[in-house]
């Protein structure tokens, strides 16, 4: 998920910008699988918690 929202925030797409590519796709429905983005694309809460704790996980 961070280098998704990293790609993401570096072309300029918001957090919600529908995925273009197969790849992006794959990684979108990820996502959605496991609960970290809605079916609309927008990152959920728990998405973002999980950001977080690997944020500061990386740097510790």
């Amino acid at each position: 998920m961070p280098a998704q929202k990293h790609w993401r925030e570096s072309a300029g797409f918001s957090i919600g910008a529908v995925a273009a590519t197969k790849r992006e796709q794959r990684s979108l429905n990820a996502l959605i699988r496991k609960g970290f983005a809605a079916d609309d694309g927008q990152i959920t809460e728990a998405g973002l918690a999980r950001y977080e704790r690997k944020i500061k996980r990386l740097h510790a």
